[in-house]
């Protein structure tokens, strides 16, 4: 997919969000689905919105966003759309979302069954793609700070990275990409969020 006609949503999702219509426009998947707290199916929708918008309706696109309560009303609303349909599922305490769930609501969504040759899940973790791309990610925000810290002339400063467990894939694609930096490579911090989320059974109990 040739960027130069498209604005990046200017989240971290970005590249993988490339790299996902890519792929959906090569092998035909009209239906496309995925978790999210905002900014991936922000950044998706953007890209499919302009895409739909220079092809016939044969070949357009559509998005579905699950979301839970940690999505804000207005994201929510800036979603919705011809080319995104949202729907609220419940991801916190003791929450499982699996693929056959997500596969089920968005049949429903749909109004009928979707073929499975026509349809993609890309939730973190399922899509195929975002480990490399965020790896990608990774260098470059290093490659650009080490410049950076260069022309400040400290260049031996530590760097320290936060990032959002989340589904686990940023965090491992930031891993694999810090590991060609060797002893220049980043520190990074994995956070996880406050109150109720669906990572919290798996904290360590509190000593």
């Amino acid at each position: 997919l040739d960027m130069s006609p498209y604005a990046w949503s200017g989240t971290h999702k970005d590249l993988r969000s490339w790299a996902i219509l890519s792929q959906a426009i090569e092998h035909d998947v009209q239906h496309i689905a995925l978790w999210t707290a905002g900014n991936a199916g922000f950044s998706l929708t953007k890209l499919v919105k302009r895409w739909n918008a220079t092809v016939s309706p044969k070949k357009r696109k559509t998005v579905y966003c699950l979301v839970d309560s940690s999505t804000t009303p207005d994201m929510r609303m800036e979603l919705r759309g011809p080319h995104c349909r949202v729907t609220s599922v419940s991801t916190g305490i003791g929450g499982i979302l699996s693929r056959e769930k997500l596969y089920n609501v968005v049949a429903s969504m749909a109004g009928d069954k979707i073929e499975q040759e026509g349809y993609w899940q890309v939730t973190d973790g399922w899509d195929g793609v975002g480990i490399f791309m965020y790896s990608l990610l990774a260098q470059q925000c290093l490659y650009i700070l080490r410049d950076e810290l260069d022309k400040m002339g400290r260049a031996s400063a530590k760097i320290y990275v936060i990032l959002p467990i989340g589904t686990g894939n940023i965090l491992f694609g930031f891993v694999r990409g810090m590991e060609r930096f060797g002893d220049r490579r980043a520190k990074i911090v994995a956070a996880v969020p406050y109150e109720d989320h669906m990572m919290r059974p798996f904290l360590p109990p509190k000593k």
